[in-house]
């Protein structure tokens, strides 16, 4: 498993996230249809702090962000404990200007351990803040959650907010 290493990434454009995060996925833990929600941390952190995005606003004003967020959802599909991710870029001054988030979500029967977690949601504003938001995730009740309950499915969604 590489993940989190201290080896750094060639930097990319914001239409190329997708491609990146999968590639990233793969070489550090497992294609994203195979990962489970500690692979997903793996993922996620490890290309948040390995791999910058030169055509996104700068750190300090909040251009390149990962979100942490849990809970039950229903987005038209049935209502499942949704586990998730997300990247979030800011990019400015092209025909693709604005809000970007890259989500990875992996998807878990709704329970009442499930709906008992509430919902909740912590941001990573700074790759230097990557291992101590890493830390956060391994230990909250959502990933102890998840990673005990069937999972029933895995998305990975890119667009503008």
């Amino acid at each position: 498993m590489l993940g989190m290493t201290d080896r750094r990434h060639e930097p990319i454009a914001a239409h190329e996230a997708p491609r990146a995060f999968e590639e990233f996925a793969a070489a550090a833990w497992s294609p994203f249809d195979g990962l489970d929600v500690d692979g997903l941390i793996e993922a996620m952190v490890g290309w948040y702090q390995d791999v910058r995005v030169v055509d996104a606003v700068g750190l300090d004003q909040d251009g390149d962000m990962v979100l942490f967020q849990f809970g039950v959802f229903d987005f038209g599909t049935g209502p499942s404990f949704q586990y998730d991710l997300t990247r979030q870029l800011v990019v400015p001054g092209s025909a693709d200007d604005g809000i970007w988030q890259l989500s990875a979500t992996v998807h878990y029967p709704v329970s009442v351990s499930a709906e008992d977690l509430g919902r909740g949601s912590r941001w990573c504003p700074d790759p230097a803040e990557a291992a101590e938001f890493k830390r956060f995730l391994l230990n909250h009740p959502a990933t102890e959650f998840a990673r005990n309950a069937p999972i029933s499915g895995r998305t990975v969604e890119w667009g503008r907010v």
